[in-house]
């Protein structure tokens, strides 16, 4: 007949317990040493060692020029008072006005300020949704109607209407260069829309008198 030993559980017992105290030991050193490690904050700074290098001149985009800003073009009997901005050639060929907004665009190539000839200013008769442009009243102009140009605080230039006439869109002779110092200002007019385009150009003309 087998002899139960009672001593081997109570071994079994203690080996049990002395390997569950030697494995919370361990937890709690591991826990203890993530807890210590030191994360560095991401820098609100740039070091001078990775700071971008200046462009080099020869990398530099082109500045467009541009007018003087105070330089205003103003006509009592039309309602108008307005800057007037450089309107550029774009790559189609004509003059670029999608930035026109409420100013008068000089169309460069034509004449300006330091040259004798035809200054051209185009302008909106209407915004994109429906309110007038700054040039919406510019069919109530007359011949001998005012029109001036404030160039500085001590300079301002003065022009009477010569002609209001309208043409036709590809007519080009409306800036064409002149000997004499004119002022002419072309917007939009007869609006088709079934083909969503203007069929005809309002033109004023005007001459310089101071």
């Amino acid at each position: 007949m087998y002899r139960h030993n009672r001593r081997a559980p109570r071994y079994l017992i203690l080996v049990v317990i002395i390997g569950i105290a030697a494995g919370i030991t361990f937890y709690l050193r591991d826990r203890a040493s993530r807890a210590t490690v030191i994360v560095e904050p991401i820098p609100t700074i740039v070091p001078a060692t990775q700071a971008p290098q200046p462009t080099s001149a020869a990398t530099l985009p082109e500045m467009l020029p541009t007018q003087t800003p105070s330089i205003l073009l103003t006509i009592p009997n039309a309602n108008v008072t307005a800057p007037i901005i450089p309107i550029f050639l774009g790559e189609s060929g004509s003059w670029n006005v999608s930035q026109l907004g409420f100013n008068a665009g000089h169309l460069t190539g034509t004449a300006w300020l330091d040259q004798p000839g035809n200054i051209v200013l185009a302008g909106h008769v209407e915004m994109s949704d429906g309110s007038p442009g700054i040039f919406a009243h510019l069919d109530e102009l007359q011949v001998g109607d005012v029109l001036f140009l404030f160039v500085s605080e001590s300079e301002t230039r003065v022009y009477n209407v010569n002609a209001v006439r309208i043409v036709e869109p590809d007519d080009l002779s409306v800036l064409y260069p002149t000997t004499n110092d004119q002022l002419t200002l072309i917007t939009c007019d007869d609006y088709d829309f079934t083909t969503n385009t203007y069929l005809e150009r309002l033109v004023v003309t005007s001459t310089r008198v101071t």
